[in-house]
């Protein structure tokens, strides 16, 4: 036994239970929001509380996770404020706001992983549409190059992660330089439970 309500833009069902309890269901709500993960391009639905994902990130590196959030109809939303809360996540390409979407208008920003360290993280996005919170989990986990990097050159050997920046020595353009005065520096990459023994 059911009976169907409506109230505008959404209707409500309610189905009878057992014992006489009941469950609602809404329909027609004008609002999706979604998350695209770059390893596949699609878009996922997000219900409120849902946990959003990120793939295993190397330190020093990131990934990003696009959020898209659409009105579907049914009148002007505003979304009001968006922020991330948790080390090694944050929030990129976000417009300026508060900005409003009328009927069929989206808004997309990017939340980003990078992990500073090996391990596992946890963090939530807020999202806030008209008055309304809208929480989403996020987790990743960082981890370590499979390899050791190290430049060496006259100071001795330093290591270096992906993403570091490596400085070059200065050498005047079209100078000729003996051999004895060269410097240099050169590149070392080994196995990480090898790289004492081997790039030393």
């Amino acid at each position: 036994m059911f009976s169907l309500l409506n109230f505008g833009t959404a209707r409500l069902l309610l189905l009878a239970g057992v014992c006489g309890a009941a469950a609602m269901w809404a329909q027609g709500s004008s609002l999706t929001i979604s998350y695209v993960p770059p390893s596949t391009g699609n878009q996922v639905g997000l219900q409120n509380g849902d946990t959003i994902p990120f793939p295993q990130t190397l330190v020093s590196s990131q990934s990003p996770n696009n959020i898209v959030i659409v009105n579907k109809g049914g009148g002007a939303v505003n979304v009001q404020s968006v922020s991330t809360n948790g080390a090694g996540f944050s929030v990129t390409s976000l417009p300026l706001l508060p900005a409003q979407l009328t009927n069929n208008q989206q808004l997309q920003f990017s939340v980003i992983f990078a992990p500073t360290v090996s391990g596992s993280f946890h963090g939530i996005v807020t999202i806030v549409v008209s008055g309304t919170q809208y929480v989403f989990g996020l987790t990743g986990t960082g981890a370590s190059s499979a390899y050791a990097y190290q430049v060496l050159s006259t100071g001795g050997a330093s290591p270096v992660q992906p993403n570091d920046t490596i400085v070059l020595p200065s050498v005047a353009a079209n100078a000729v330089v003996p051999a004895a005065e060269a410097s240099g520096v050169a590149f070392c990459v080994c196995a990480r439970a090898d790289a004492s023994a081997i790039c030393s």
